[in-house]
């Protein structure tokens, strides 16, 4: 039992004869250590099955959407150009959403104060989008920017941009599409052509140039796909007012058709023909751009290279003002005329339109 006890401590197991005060080593041993036990941990239960299946299922869907929204990104123009849209307009609601609940118990000066700032913290962001789309988006944002009742303060003064200053596109895409529709080159109609156009609006650009025979005129010029970017954002809108608005269905159907008119730049010069046919006559002091068509006087050769076509529109070059700068500076004057600010000036007018005496007077 001692010799047990030793070999506990030392490792050697010793064996001792009687009379003997030699040991011999059997063999080591090592050293024996104190032993712990993990307790192992509880097994949990499985969930439920039918949770499983809702588990498994919720992934699949999920995948799948991720997926689909993946392809159509990739492949579905339509759907892509929707995105962008919705991608904006998220953390716009998100935001709003923020910012109603955080001043839900504020006082009304609070609450405006808060929301202005929202507005100017986000007013740029739809000029962005129809920058970036253009097309439909423009069109949607030059109407929404001539609506001061309809929109912040802050969201109609970013999109004014969209009136007169839209960027152009470059002028290598410009000379391709005028020589199509020519079927020549510019220097075999125009004696010059400037690059840099005179204006660009939501479907096309404004370009001055100079014919052959010497006569200055202007060239409006269709965009590239504008026609079919316009039909894939437009059937997109109608998909989702059919399921939130149904009743806003037919309007925005009919709004379509007259948006298509202006996809046509020789229907525009039929337009034009009428009005200096039939009206030019009883205004001398206004000028009327005459379309470069068939009938143009000064038409370098009627017969031979069109100057008017679906997608490019050739005219009279008259000088004057646009009329959103000519608008404009008929409200100054009668500002200053009252001795009061412009927007002091449309406050007033505002009020004294919703007097009915008033606007039977002015008609």
């Amino acid at each position: 039992a001692r010799s047990l006890c030793r070999a506990s401590t030392t490792g050697t197991i010793r064996s001792l004869s009687p009379g003997s005060n030699k040991s011999m080593a059997i063999r080591r041993m090592p050293p024996l250590r104190r032993m712990s036990v993990t307790p192992q941990a509880t097994p949990q239960a499985a969930p439920p099955k039918k949770l499983q299946v809702f588990r498994s299922l919720g992934k699949a869907l999920g995948l799948s959407f991720l997926g689909g929204c993946t392809y159509a990104y990739f492949n579905d123009e339509g759907v892509w150009r929707y995105l962008i849209v919705a991608g904006s307009i998220f953390p716009m609601w998100a935001d709003y959403t923020y910012t109603g609940f955080r001043t839900k118990d504020k006082s009304e000066e609070e609450v405006k104060a808060a929301f202005k700032a929202y507005h100017e913290k986000w007013a740029d962001e739809p000029l962005r989008v129809c920058l970036k789309l253009r097309g439909f988006y423009v069109k949607i944002g030059q109407v929404m920017s001539g609506q001061p009742d309809l929109l912040p303060e802050a969201y109609g003064k970013s999109l004014k941009v969209l009136q007169e200053e839209v960027p152009p596109q470059d002028f290598g895409t410009i000379r391709g599409i005028v020589e199509a529709e020519l079927g020549c080159k510019i220097e075999d109609v125009f004696e010059s052509f400037e690059e840099q156009p005179i204006g660009a609006a939501s479907i096309g650009q404004v370009h001055f140039a100079t014919l052959k025979n010497g006569r200055k005129v202007v060239v409006k010029v269709q965009y590239p796909e504008t026609e079919r970017y316009f039909a894939l954002d437009f059937n997109t809108i109608l998909r989702i007012f059919e399921q939130v608005n149904p009743e806003m269905v037919d309007l925005l159907k009919e709004q379509r058709e007259c948006f298509k008119q202006e996809f046509n730049y020789a229907h525009e010069a039929e337009n034009l023909r009428t009005m200096c046919d039939n009206v030019r006559g009883n205004f001398r002091n206004l000028q009327f751009p005459e379309p470069y068509d068939t009938k143009h006087p000064q038409h370098p050769d009627p017969s031979g290279v069109p100057l008017v076509t679906k997608r490019i529109l050739t005219m009279d070059r008259c000088s004057g003002k646009t009329v959103t700068k000519f608008g404009q500076a008929m409200l100054d004057e009668a500002a200053a005329a009252k001795g009061m600010t412009v927007e002091e000036f449309k406050l007033d007018l505002t009020e004294r339109m919703k007097d009915p005496q008033f606007v039977e007077a002015m008609l």
